[in-house]
């Protein structure tokens, strides 16, 4: 979760070019290993560095997949995925949706 990582490192929020570097160092491993990165939770601006790096193939799109069985919501937030499925396309990533459990 980038959000996460992002919010709650102290380092991230103190330093202008942390973050861009820790971005370009997961990059360059998974291009040395030969593998792809989701890019999972993650704000606009995630996407918008990922047309930086060639590994970065996906965007997880959808918040965390849960099933409303009270209907408390009239909408079901993990279908919210439009808006994030287009930012995704416009920089070239594929969307992906959070899984469904059974």
């Amino acid at each position: 979760w980038l959000h996460n990582e992002w919010e709650y490192l102290t380092s991230t929020k103190t330093s202008a070019t942390l973050a861009q570097r820790w971005l370009e160092q997961m990059a360059s491993a998974a291009e040395r290993a030969g593998i792809k990165i989701q890019y999972c939770m993650g704000w606009a601006r995630f996407a918008l560095a990922s047309v930086q790096f060639s590994a970065v193939n996906q965007m997880r799109v959808s918040d965390d997949y849960f099933f409303d069985l009270l209907q408390v919501y009239d909408f079901p937030d993990n279908l919210y995925l439009g808006v994030s499925s287009l930012l995704a396309h416009s920089v070239g990533l594929r969307s992906s949706k959070d899984v469904f459990w059974t």
